[in-house]
C-alpha cells in the first residue's frame, strides 16, 4: 500500500496510538464505524431516494450481514433486491 505520510509524521502517530488506553482506541473505532456507516447510508439514499427507512436499513444491513442470513432472517434476498 502506498504510504504518503514523511516517516518522521508516522513516527508521531505511532507514538500517540501507543499513549492511548484501550478505551480510547475503542472510542476512535467506533466513531470511524459511525463515520463509515453514515457515508455508506448516504450512498443508499442517493442510489435509491425513493427507498424508506426499512429499505435502507436492509441495504446497509446486506453489506454486514451474509446474504443466507439476510434472506432467512429478514426475507432480503441480495441477489434479487440487490446491496
Amino acid at each position: 500500500m502506498p504510504n504518503d505520510t514523511r516517516p518522521e509524521r508516522e513516527q508521531i502517530l505511532i507514538e500517540h496510538y501507543q499513549r492511548m488506553t484501550p478505551t480510547e482506541k475503542l472510542q476512535q473505532v467506533a466513531q470511524m464505524m459511525e463515520a463509515i456507516r453514515q457515508l455508506q447510508l448516504a450512498e443508499i439514499r442517493q442510489r435509491y431516494p425513493d427507498a424508506d427507512e426499512r429499505e435502507c436499513f436492509l441495504r446497509m444491513a446486506s453489506r454486514w450481514a451474509p446474504p443466507h442470513l439476510l434472506k432467512k432472517f429478514l426475507n432480503w434476498d441480495v441477489e434479487e433486491r440487490g446491496y
